[in-house]
């Protein structure tokens, strides 16, 4: 539908001009409706934000002055708490080259318990035999097949 074809009276609900007749098509009322609106706005209807602006009055070397001694004090603070409290700190005990000649004394200490507790035990030999060098020499030319 188009404006030409509803030509058809538009009532006028605005209090405020209650003389005013309606208008004849809808750019008409459109327009009467814009003209009520601004006629509206600009009567003491204060929205939020004109109430703010109206309240604080807000110079720009004031906002400036502010934000300045903000960051100032800002800064102040870091600067005084550069030096945050560790949360955890791994203290090692033994250093790493203690470790891995601890580890390697464990390891030595293992292979001659398992020695003793073979040779003896299992086998038929003494323990003390086992620190003596003819037996390590008989049980490694039975390994390489000297010996059977």
């Amino acid at each position: 539908m188009t404006d030409e074809k509803r030509n058809t009276d538009i009532p006028s609900h605005s209090s405020s001009e209650p003389n005013k007749p309606a208008a004849k098509s809808r750019t008409d009322a459109r327009a009467t409706h814009a003209a009520t609106a601004q006629s509206a706005s600009d009567s003491k209807h204060v929205t939020r934000s004109k109430r703010k602006a109206e309240e604080k009055p807000v110079k720009k070397e004031e906002a400036v002055q502010k934000t300045r001694t903000k960051r100032k004090e800002k800064m102040e603070t870091e600067e005084l708490t550069e030096t945050k409290p560790v949360r955890w700190v791994q203290i090692r005990i033994l250093p790493i080259y203690v470790r891995v000649i601890l580890v390697i004394l464990l390891l030595i200490v293992a292979a001659v318990l398992g020695a003793v507790i073979g040779f003896s035990i299992l086998g038929d030999g003494a323990a003390s035999d086992i620190f003596q060098k003819d037996t390590w020499a008989h049980i490694f030319d039975i390994m390489s097949g000297k010996e059977k």
